[in-house]
């Protein structure tokens, strides 16, 4: 991750706060506020890579944009996908 990257990312932590509970009921109070809003945040980041994902053009540009959400999708799936395996959580 480039230092440019990592303040860009420093900012968006910063606009949603704090989402690790700390078991202090006041301060998780927060988090759960914090979590509704990264829900939010989360699911638009999604909803536009599903977009571009869905592309039917022939545009190069647009294309690479969308390989680009398409591998983004699935590592994400993956990733979920694999820590819920993992943790054997019942869903």
């Amino acid at each position: 991750m480039t230092e440019r990257e990592q303040e860009r990312l420093n900012i968006i932590k910063q606009l949603i706060g704090d989402i690790k509970g700390i078991g202090e009921t006041n301060y998780d109070k927060k988090v759960l506020n914090n979590l509704d809003f990264a829900e939010f945040v989360i699911y638009e980041l999604i909803n536009d890579l599903l977009y571009n994902a869905k592309y039917e053009g022939y545009e190069g540009s647009k294309l690479d944009i969308q390989e680009k959400s398409i591998e983004i999708i699935k590592n994400i799936g993956f990733d979920i996908i694999g820590y819920i395996k993992e943790e054997q959580w019942k869903y």
